[in-house]
């Protein structure tokens, strides 16, 4: 029993470290979709609509990136506040990852990204 409660312990300190890890890693794709929100609006007034385009593109692919710090954070989370923490975590933590991955990258670009807050303010700053 003492095992399993060090263990328990290591686990949750460990989940901790994650936490604090995609809370960094999220902060910094904040301040990266600012960055391109400013980028592609320098680009498009200067007419360089193509590049502005390629902007767009990248912020995308910041947004999937996000996407997927959300589920590692809700499943961080999830395992963090179970008490019994079972036996195989990680292959729970890795199957219900690969679950929700696929169900977001099966939608269109338009159910990823037609209601994503950022993404609609980017567009209406850029092209409208």
């Amino acid at each position: 029993m003492a095992g399993r409660v060090g263990a328990h312990m290591q686990l949750q300190n460990r989940l901790q470290g994650l936490r604090s890890s995609i809370q960094a890693i999220s902060d910094i794709a904040d301040d990266t979709v600012r960055v391109c929100t400013v980028a592609g609006l320098d680009l498009e007034e200067l007419g360089e609509t193509d590049s502005a385009m390629q902007v767009e593109a990248s912020l995308r692919k910041l947004l999937d990136a996000q996407h997927q710090l959300d589920v590692e954070r809700s499943l961080v989370t999830r395992l963090a506040t179970e008490q019994d923490m079972a036996d195989n975590a990680e292959a729970e933590y890795l199957a219900s990852w690969e679950q929700s991955m696929a169900t977001y990258n099966e939608q269109s670009d338009a159910a990823k990204y037609g209601k994503n807050t950022t993404y609609k303010e980017f567009r209406e700053q850029l092209w409208e």
